[in-house]
């Protein structure tokens, strides 16, 4: 018995020692402790030369500055942004009313051509935005804005007819259309008069004010002896079809166009051996 004992006692002291060494050791997290001058050297590394010479960093950030200046200003950005231009005027083609006068849509190298539409045919005038760039380019901003698209020709006087406004036999022969929305029978703006020399004569057209204008249908040269009115131009076709027109027919349209070729210069009408002497307002 007492050696079965001591064997017993034997066996457990061994399966103790076995199980200790298949056991794992926890490993030993090892931390290692820096210097809080090192850690501060650490987060604020700079180059040597900064370091050393303070001063060449405001040298460094001045140069980049003047580089952001010189870029935004050769690219034209922010402050040195060029200013919005002026916005154009726009018309309300209900009212025939606009919102002021129009920038400049004339370009000085170009030769324009107006086409008026009509139930009757078409007239076609050759303008001149050289002697009258002024009203020119009034007439045809509102072409171009559809200011006249379904405005009638409300004025149309008959040589030796009897005049609808006078009640008497007219001594002009004209018609005259564009006739806008504000008190004046105007766009709601004005335009500045051009110096031209108006003749009167047949097909020779002229404008009253910045929209309406009339076609002389005749030789209007000694019954129309107001010098206020600007002469922009002259029929070129369609001067038929303007002697046509009665009160009331509809402008349909009127189209620009415009070239780099000059036009031929007008033939001036003759002048008439008799004409009436009144003096006639359109």
């Amino acid at each position: 018995m007492p050696k079965t004992a001591s064997k017993r006692a034997q066996a457990r002291r061994e399966e103790k020692i076995h199980r200790a060494h298949q056991t794992t050791v926890p490993e030993r997290t090892i931390s290692r402790r820096v210097p809080p001058a090192q850690r501060s050297s650490r987060s604020s590394r700079v180059p040597g030369f900064l370091r050393n010479y303070p001063w060449a960093t405001t040298i460094l950030v001045l140069l980049i500055a003047g580089l952001v200046v010189l870029v935004m200003h050769q690219q034209q950005l922010g402050p040195w942004a060029p200013p919005a231009p002026p916005a154009q005027a726009t018309c309300n083609n209900t009212t025939h009313i606009c919102t002021k006068a129009p920038l400049t849509v004339l370009n000085a190298h170009k030769y324009y051509t107006a086409t008026i539409k009509t139930a009757k045919g078409e007239i076609v005038i050759q303008l001149d935005a050289k002697d009258a760039p002024n009203m020119v380019n009034s007439f045809v901003f509102l072409a171009q804005e559809g200011f006249y698209n379904g405005l009638d020709f409300w004025k149309v006087e008959r040589l030796n007819q009897v005049s609808p406004e006078t009640n008497q036999p007219s001594n002009i022969d004209i018609i005259q259309g564009g006739k806008g929305g504000d008190a004046q029978g105007g766009p709601g703006y004005t335009v500045k008069a051009d110096a031209t020399q108006s003749t009167y004569t047949s097909g020779m057209v002229e404008m009253v004010n910045a929209s309406q204008f009339f076609i002389n249908t005749a030789d209007n040269s000694t019954a129309i002896t107001n010098t206020n009115y600007t002469q922009i131009g002259y029929v070129v076709s369609g001067l038929n079809v303007a002697k046509e027109i009665v009160r009331g027919d509809k402008i349909l349209s009127i189209s620009i166009s415009s070239t780099s070729v000059a036009p031929p210069t007008p033939t001036p009408a003759p002048t008439p051996t008799t004409a009436a002497t009144a003096t006639a307002t359109p």
